[in-house]
């Protein structure tokens, strides 16, 4: 991510970074880009050994005998740098006893080594490349496996690690092996010669930082070790080393064409009557494609077949063919790889990305690899959970940001459906702090193959996959012609799929136009441009606390222009840890809390999820999945029942979806039924009728629609009965107002008047204003007191991470400084018909003065009015409302309007009108940093109620917005080192804070560092009236 406003960074222990280069115990290997790695094996496709077909096509080499994984406990030790690693420590008889246990895979930091550092743009140290800093920490790794006879003597034993950060030397038996730099892909060893039978011993050295950690300047957490799988597999001395499947459609897009390259590697003597047998099963298991080769010739083979009409593969028909590949030399055995094909065509044409000859929306998220308890390593299960939330919220598309993702991602992607842009693990953005330039690296030629290697490497491994749709070469590191050599080599190797950059912009080097954040505006104009590519936002609507507003905005500009095709979000789930602070309160750790809080950090700026670090959804993940639904319904004649149902899947039908209305009056139901199967072709729609014209409709009321499309039949990660869009229609909009009509008088007697305050009572309830300050003070009713402190004006609101980001803090002080230091002007009263009228005037300085006018009616209603102006001049007005602190037992709510999540002005389009029940305590979004939450809008009315059914009701006859909270307001305002620093931090403390608006601008998304509330839903300084009423309210029994 590009910003341009900063956190506070603590002061930094400079000499822990200090980059001279004094010490020669620190290897040449690691601060040397031309030298990537020594003894590894050339990266390849993800393939397994497997021993016979059965076991290939289950695909799962846990149960293979020719595996075995190195997952578990090692052995651990921890050096603060090269200097103070223990020496010996790689002798294969070194005692074990002295060392720490560590969880492989996970990040040494995640497990109490060391401090992790959360930095977004700067590295965490000066930078000079290619030196690192002596202070280098040191991981040493070390365990011991035993092994049987067959794994010393047949074939070859290879040592796989899945990620290791950031450069290791490798130790076997107390031989060293070889050397790897550049996480995020496998580094391989053949280890073969080094192994014994029984106990042998392995040593993994690894290093904190080298020459490669300015290539892995991404947006994240700073930490090390080994961060993936590790196991031994077998190979057979006739191996299928490598395949590559390209899978297209010919021109009629009816027929599948199947390309294969095959690599054979023959580790000892030539094999006697060498056969291949190729098999392309379908998804039944029946075999639709066969070939034999006998004895071929050459080490590389290349094949082509036909397939009549295979069923294609797309991000929403993910169908699949497996692949067999089984190699025999008189009727034995060799191996046998399996590999999932899908058939599809990518191409651009005509200014858009094409799927199979459709163009598409990406519907998309960035995804970081993170667990809250082990950092970047990511179990089956969790990616398995990912991919489901994203499926069942809309989500058809995932950007691997910034680098190759776990390889099991990819199948599931691949069964499951995602489009896929595999990204390189290539970032300098720290490089923006060098004295001589931003793009020094990517100009490079000391760079150039440091560059190249991570690419090669995640296509050589990825290749395969039918969901990767596009390659991306990296992320924020300037242009330049490092990238061009990137891209040329990518373009030659694999012709199927387009190449991205995002700094590459309108140059050659990339085929799509993939900027990050670019307004509104801006992708409107391009839409205009004679580019003869589309633009796809590679990050945008920055989910950073409370944020993802005007998302909508964004998506009824894109389905304008063909040549805007969408976007990912950044990002999927925050990057926090799952820790406690020091009183034992569970809070998600961000930078600044995993250690001395003085190490350099970027705050809160690692939460930027749709979910939570343990996958709960933010209330916006809602919103997102309504904006990105492909099923809508729309009004065409509502009075006589007509809709209209717009299929926007580009390759499914609605036949497996069935249509439930409900139809509501003031929230509550008095009609429903079901729709069953209206087929509608993908990109069209057809209108429908429901029976509505027999509905008698009050004219006075509010009348809606709510429809809710669910899936009829269990599709993958889709059960059945779910919900997959919903669509709300007014069918009448009510003429009455809501203000509760009430009969009752008042006389001189019900009032009574001190030099302070203002009473005015009856036997059943007491209204009491304090007249120095112009406030309402007290509510009470059978002499219960509803009012802890008093209800007065209110234009602030506790910045959101996005205000932070613009300075709103600052530039509408004026606002807190007016709801804190407003002074009264003006207070009287009266008696008129029956009620009593106050009239209060508040004032501050010359730019600001609100008038409040209360009536006061016989049965104890507060009927409120206000005009408040203020000086054009003035900033935007963060809200224009009342609040007040009432008893805690008003611990229940229950309103009229939307819900029932949190929603703004912005960011409401999910949150339907409705009628809606809850606890105040659950009322609120426990964002990382607190800030402003809780927000329901587009209110008629709302209750605040205690156990016993007594309490006070809020309504108006125009629409508000109110937010309830069971501990002050105030202590959401954390900025400039206030005192909670973390939103699980804020208890309930007994009282029950209310907000209740006329307005409250919205909350912005564009960015968290410049952006500010788009102008529309931005409140600027100037004249406005509101009202509503305030009535005793006591549960009818």
């Amino acid at each position: 991510m590009n910003y341009n406003y900063t956190f506070v960074y603590i002061l930094f222990i400079s000499v822990f970074f200090s980059c001279q280069q004094s010490s020669n115990t620190i290897p040449n290997d690691i601060r040397n880009p031309l030298i990537l790695s020594k003894n590894t094996l050339e990266p390849r496709a993800t393939l397994f050994s497997f021993e016979n077909e059965a076991l290939a096509i289950l695909d799962n080499m846990e149960k293979s005998k020719r595996y075995l994984s190195l997952n578990g406990i090692w052995k651990f030790h921890l050096a603060k740098s090269p200097n103070n690693v223990i020496k010996n420590i790689t002798d294969a008889n070194y005692p074990l006893n002295n060392l720490d246990d560590i969880s492989v895979p996970g990040n040494w930091e995640a497990q109490g080594f060391g401090i992790p550092y959360y930095l977004d743009e700067e590295y965490p140290f000066d930078p000079n490349p290619p030196h690192t800093p002596i202070e280098n920490p040191v991981g040493v790794y070390k365990r011991k496996f035993t092994l049987a006879n067959n794994w010393v003597t047949d074939g070859r034993t290879i040592l796989y690690f899945g990620s290791v950060k950031s450069a290791m030397y490798l130790w076997v038996n107390g031989e060293k092996v070889g050397f790897a730099k550049g996480s995020k892909v496998p580094i391989e060893f053949d280890i073969t010669d080094y192994l014994m039978q029984g106990e042998n011993d392995l040593t993994a050295v690894i290093y904190r930082w080298s020459d490669g950690s300015y290539l892995e300047g991404q947006d994240t957490w700073r930490v090390s070790g080994i961060e993936r799988n590790v196991y031994l597999y077998k190979t057979p001395d006739v191996q299928i080393r490598d395949v590559f499947s390209k899978a297209s459609l010919d021109e009629s897009f009816n027929n599948g064409i199947l390309d294969l390259s095959i690599d054979i590697q023959k580790n000892k003597k030539e094999a006697a009557n060498l056969k291949l047998e190729i098999t392309l099963f379908d998804n039944k298991g029946m075999d639709v494609w066969s070939k034999v080769i006998e004895n071929p010739k050459e080490s590389k083979i290349n094949i082509k077949g036909l397939i009549e009409k295979p069923l294609k593969w797309s991000a929403e028909t993910p169908n699949l063919y497996q692949l067999i590949i089984k190699s025999t030399s008189n009727d034995k055995i060799y191996e046998v790889v399996k590999i999932d094909v899908g058939f599809r065509n990518i191409e651009i044409k005509d200014k858009q990305l094409l799927v199979n000859g459709k163009p598409i929306y990406i519907k998309g998220v960035n995804r970081c690899e993170w667990d809250p308890y082990l950092g970047r390593y990511m179990s089956k299960e969790l990616m398995l959970k990912d991919i489901t939330l994203m499926k069942q919220n809309n989500i058809n598309a995932v950007r691997t940001s910034h680098y190759p993702n776990d390889e099991y991602w990819y199948k599931l992607c691949d069964k499951y459906g995602l489009y896929v842009i595999d990204e390189a693990n290539i970032e300098t953005h720290g490089m923006q702090f060098h004295e001589e330039s931003y793009e020094k690296l990517t100009n490079d030629d000391n760079w150039t193959n440091a560059f190249l290697d991570r690419a090669k490497r995640m296509v050589e491994r990825d290749k395969n996959h039918p969901s990767i749709i596009a390659w991306s070469m990296g992320n924020e590191s300037g242009d330049g012609k490092n990238f061009v050599s990137i891209y040329n080599w990518i373009k030659e190797k694999d012709s199927t799929r387009p190449v991205q950059y995002q700094e590459a912009w309108y140059e050659n080097h990339t085929d799509m136009v993939v900027p990050m954040y670019k307004n509104i505006d801006f992708i409107s104009d391009f839409a205009k441009k004679n580019d003869s590519r589309p633009l796809i936002l590679c990050e945008y609507a920055h989910a950073m606390g409370n944020s993802v507003g005007n998302l909508q905005d964004y998506w009824d500009v894109m389905e304008k222009h063909k040549n805007l095709q969408g976007g990912f979000i950044w990002d999927w789930v925050d990057q926090t840890f799952a820790i406690k602070n020091k009183d034992g309160i569970p809070i998600w750790g961000a930078g600044g809390d995993m250690g001395d809080p003085r190490t350099m950090n970027d705050s809160t700026f690692c939460a930027n999820g749709l979910l939570y670090a343990d996958r709960t959804p933010y209330p916006y993940l809602k919103e997102v999945k309504h904006v990105y639904r492909n099923i809508k319904i729309k009004p065409r004649n509502v009075s006589s029942g007509e809709f209209t149902l717009q299929n926007n899947f580009f390759f499914t039908n609605t036949e497996n979806f069935k249509i439930e209305y409900s139809i509501l009056k003031e929230g509550e139901v008095v009609g429903n039924g079901v729709v069953n199967k209206i087929v509608v072709e993908p990109n069209d729609s057809t209108n429908f009728v429901i029976p509505i014209t027999n509905l008698k409709v009050d004219k006075k009321y509010d009348y809606y629609i709510n429809f809710a499309v669910r899936q009829m039949a269990n599709n993958s990660l889709v059960p059945a009965d779910h919900i997959v869009s919903r669509d709300q229609i007014i069918l009448n909009k009510g003429i009455q107002g809501y203000v509760t009509k009430l009969a009752g008088t008042l006389k001189d007697k019900n009032i009574s008047s001190t030099d302070t305050q203002l009473t005015i009572a009856n036997n059943k309830w007491r209204i009491v204003f304090d007249k120095s300050k112009g406030y309402l003070i007290e509510i009470s009713e059978d002499d219960e007191n509803f009012i802890e402190s008093p209800f007065k004006p209110n234009f602030w609101r506790a910045p959101t991470d996005n205000d932070l980001g613009n300075g709103l803090q600052k530039r509408a002080e004026v606002w807190k400084d007016i709801t804190l230091n407003h002074k009264l002007k003006y207070f009287n009263y009266d008696l008129k018909d029956n009620k009593v009228n106050i009239t209060t005037t508040h004032v501050y300085n010359d730019v600001f003065e609100q008038i409040t006018h209360y009536v006061i009616d016989g049965n104890g209603k507060i009927s409120v009015s206000v005009v408040v102006e203020s000086d054009k001049t003035l900033s935007e007005i963060p809200r224009i409302g009342m609040t007040g602190i009432f008893k805690g037992s008003l611990d229940k709510v229950e309103w009229y309007g939307r819900g029932p999540e949190e929603n703004y002005w912005d960011r409401k389009t999910a949150s339907f009108i409705g009628k809606y029940k809850e606890d105040i305590e659950k009322m609120n979004t426990k964002y990382i940093r607190p800030q402003e939450n809780g927000n329901r809008s587009d209110v008629r009315w709302f209750l605040l109620e205690n156990d016993k059914g007594k309490g006070l009701r809020f309504e108006s006859n125009s629409v508000f917005n109110f937010s309830v909270f069971p501990f002050l307001y105030s202590e959401l305002s954390h900025y400039n080192k206030d005192t909670n620093k973390h939103g699980s931090e804020i208890k309930s403390s007994g009282i029950t804070s209310l907000n209740i608006d006329y307005h409250q601008m919205g909350v912005g998304g564009d960015n968290t560092w410049g952006a500010k509330t788009h102008e529309k839903y931005t409140i600027r300084p100037g004249i406005y009236n509101y009202s509503f009423s305030i009535l005793p309210y006591n549960k009818p029994h």
